[in-house]
């Protein structure tokens, strides 16, 4: 059986094509699979997991980068598996073509033949293809979402700084104050209600607590000790 799919991912062809040659990157996308063995730089072993309606059936097997096309954006991945719990066998050629749409964004098109036999056979074409485009499109927004994510490149220092430098300039903004050089210090004053505070606090004295509580103890023993002993010692008559 031979299928075609097809998405739309919001990054740039170049991002979206280094992505997909990352195979550990791109097994974390797709659903139901799992890599388990890096062989080499073009084999890779893993299962996958597939619901075809109320069956779910998994697999285990390789993957092989086939084809890498650079000038054209093509590349080109086998797999072959075997069910794990059954007689099953499956294998696909899967062939990825990337065009560019606008300066960030991207199509990308699949061109499947796959070829399964044991259980998984007795489903006709048009539920196949209904499965393979709800896994293309999850994985296509799985896909977008890692994109997305890895597009600060930036250390969480370098994060973390250019944020104190923006908080600087804004409330120099709102208070018409010279805002500081903020390369001269990566960790300014905080500033509260517009006012900075200092950074150097007294180093806090610990508070000695036994002997506060000794001193409470021994008032309330002898304030004890008086209340009994004006009931128990008779009074004086004058």
């Amino acid at each position: 059986m031979e299928f075609d799919n097809s998405f739309t991912v919001n990054a740039p062809l170049r991002r979206v094509w280094d992505f997909l040659l990352n195979v550990r990157e791109v097994a974390r996308c797709m659903p139901g699979a799992e890599l388990t063995e890096v062989v080499s730089d073009t084999e890779y072993k893993g299962t996958v997991k597939i619901k075809l309606g109320a069956v779910q059936m998994a697999y285990k097997g390789t993957v092989t980068i086939s084809k890498v096309d650079e000038e054209s954006h093509t590349v080109v991945l086998v797999a072959s598996g075997r069910e794990t719990r059954g007689t099953g066998n499956a294998s696909s050629t899967t062939t990825s073509h990337l065009v560019e749409d606008g300066a960030a964004r991207t199509v990308v098109d699949l061109h499947s033949q796959v070829d399964v036999s044991g259980r998984v056979a007795q489903f006709g074409r048009g539920i196949m293809q209904d499965v393979a485009s709800r896994l293309i499109g999850e994985f296509a927004r799985n896909l977008e979402a890692k994109l997305i994510q890895g597009e600060d490149t930036r250390s969480p220092e370098a994060v973390l700084s250019q944020t104190d430098a923006s908080t600087a300039v804004q409330t120099a903004a709102e208070t018409g104050a010279p805002a500081a050089n903020h390369a001269s210090t990566s960790h300014p004053a905080p500033v509260v209600s517009g006012h900075p505070t200092s950074t150097s606090t007294p180093e806090a004295q610990p508070i000695k607590m036994l002997p506060i509580l000794a001193d409470v103890a021994r008032s309330q023993l002898a304030r004890g000790l008086r209340g009994l002993a004006s009931i128990v010692e008779p009074k004086v008559r004058p």
